[in-house]
């Protein structure tokens, strides 16, 4: 073939391969997306589903890679050169199929396309290019050397997906100083909008759960005295609060930060943005484990806060009834009260609770006086999430009558323990964003109360480091004292479940195992029953479901 046809036959192939690879890189580039552009996290997601979707691909190129071979013998010497290109039909209607396929897997979160993601794509598009320039290159030696060579045109055309996870981290590597910078600056506008803003109020929120449900329920409390602007859904990163930094207006009083934490600094890093003069630790537990490796540098992380608080002569409350109370005190240098259910010396504390399925009622006790409240939340451990925020608002002078009347109209967040009652007489209990022990705990609790037959659909809990297996099977434990039928999802992950279920000596026929939680929900309807009260408990994000699809 001439050289000047052959250059733009490739060029046009290149292209077409390019486009090819880069549908075939969404996968990488998702779950970099959903573990905030780490690269750490996205090597951690790779090792924890040992692999597979990269399986996948080299399944595909081998596929492909012994059709071109084929294809090149039998029409090497015996027919026109333009026949020898029908090998490489094989590896473009494979590949085709294989993105196809992958495209119509459900995902919670899809790859969003921002800015950052858009600047990505160019980039691997770039390098995706490069490399097949080069494959056409190396191709073109092949055609000239002839005789057994000539078998090998376009093979290494089949092998190019192969070198995705290096083009991606490429691409990663090479945005990196510029993403980080950009970042920077965004980080440094919001610094010093909240620096100059010295009229407003703000409000940090950490701990290892519950950050958003306090946050909601203290934004509405202090909204009967304060125009207040808190950070959406579970916005808790430096990106998150600078992006809701900028919908600050000049009307806004308060301003609530709900700061997330993966690694210790990260809580110290957001007050650096956000220099709160109050703050509520929630409560502390071993979620995240996997990243902060003990209990001791996660209750440090959620310190940070109190830390902040002290340079500014900040407030601090403190949830009474978490776990390791003592040794978040003890870290405490910042002025702090205590408020929750439990507890002696609580300046907010509860009595005379009364929980069930359609809520609870109690006394909320404020330093010496007792308050009537009722609400339709859910579970005694919202009950004490609504006591720390108390503590806050009324710290900043939200009259006592007005935060009985919020309580009263409080409703639970979407998917944390979110009460649905179905067209054909179920009861649902939506706790799918929760993950983490007492959470789990707290919402089979919950679940008790209801009638009829109890029903649990879990994929266990993630991120728990060496205490993962030994908290799921505490977890089947519970889960044996409460319910009648637990559909678990994903065969291995949820073993341990399993093992706690059984050796609390639950019914083996009434614990079912599917590999998805969309494959579960097909079967509903042949086992699940009118008056069913059914708990969705936990719902893992695209990252882990690559373990659930597939085991």
């Amino acid at each position: 073939m001439d050289i000047n046809v052959y250059t733009i036959v490739c060029a046009g192939l290149s292209v077409i391969n390019t486009v090819i690879m880069v549908f075939m890189a969404y996968k990488f580039l998702h779950t970099y997306q959903l573990n905030n552009y780490h690269l750490i996290r996205l090597f951690n997601w790779y090792g924890r589903t040992n692999g597979r979707y990269f399986k996948r691909l080299v399944l595909i190129c081998l596929l492909s890679l012994a059709g071109l071979f084929v294809t090149n013998t039998l029409f090497n010497g015996y027919a026109h050169e333009i026949f020898t290109y029908l090998g490489i039909a094989f590896y473009f209607v494979l590949s085709i199929l294989f993105v196809f396929y992958e495209s119509k897997i459900p995902k919670k979160k899809p790859l969003v396309y921002t800015r950052r993601m858009i600047r990505q794509y160019v980039v691997l598009s770039l390098l995706c290019l490069g490399l097949n320039a080069l494959i056409f290159s190396i191709n073109w030696n092949f055609m000239l050397l002839g005789g057994i060579y000539h078998n090998f045109r376009f093979t290494l055309i089949a092998l190019s997906p192969l070198a995705l996870p290096v083009l991606v981290l490429l691409s990663c590597l090479l945005t990196a100083p510029f993403e980080q910078l950009n970042n920077n600056r965004y980080v440094k506008k919001a610094t010093k909008v909240l620096a100059k803003r010295g009229d407003v109020i703000k409000i940090g929120i950490t701990g290892s759960y519950a950050k958003t449900t306090v946050k909601v329920i203290l934004a509405k409390m202090l909204s009967r005295k304060y125009h207040v602007l808190s950070t959406p859904a579970s916005y808790n990163t430096p990106m998150g609060i600078s992006m809701c930094v900028s919908k600050l207006k000049p009307f806004h009083q308060v301003f609530i930060a709900e700061m997330g934490a993966r690694n210790g600094g990260n809580v110290r890093e957001l007050c650096d943005i956000v220099e709160p003069q109050y703050g509520i630790i929630t409560g502390i537990s071993n979620q995240h484990l996997e990243t902060f490796l003990n209990i001791k540098n996660i209750v440090k992380t959620k310190c940070e806060l109190a830390e902040s608080l002290n340079k500014r002569d900040g407030y601090l409350v403190v949830n009474s009834d978490t776990k390791h109370l003592s040794d978040v005190v003890e870290n405490l240098k910042c002025k702090y009260d205590l408020c929750g259910v439990c507890g002696e010396n609580n300046r907010v504390s509860i009595q005379n609770i009364v929980v069930t399925s359609e809520g609870s009622v109690f006394d909320l006790v404020v330093e010496d006086k007792v308050l009537p409240c009722k609400t339709t939340m859910l579970g005694k451990h919202n009950i004490s999430n609504i006591a720390v925020a108390v503590g806050i608002a009324y710290e900043l002078g939200v009259e006592l009558e007005d935060i009985v009347s919020v309580i009263a109209e409080l409703t639970a967040p979407e998917h944390r323990l979110q009460l649905i009652k179905t067209a054909n007489g179920m009861t649902i209990l939506d706790d799918t964003f929760n993950a983490n022990i007492e959470g789990a705990n707290a919402a089979l609790e919950t679940l008790s109360m209801f009638e009829g037959r109890k029903v649990v659909v879990t994929p266990g809990l993630v991120e728990l480091g060496s205490e993962e297996r030994e908290s799921n099977k505490e977890f089947g434990r519970k889960i044996a004292s409460v319910c009648d039928i637990a559909v678990l999802i994903g065969a291995n992950r949820s073993e341990p479940i399993k093992a706690g279920l059984l050796e609390s000596g639950f019914d083996e026929k009434n614990i079912l195992v599917y590999n998805s939680l969309s494959e579960a929900k097909s079967e509903f309807k042949n086992f699940l029953k009118a008056n069913d009260s059914v708990l969705l408990e936990n719902d893992l994000p695209d990252d882990y479901n690559e373990v659930a699809e597939l085991k």
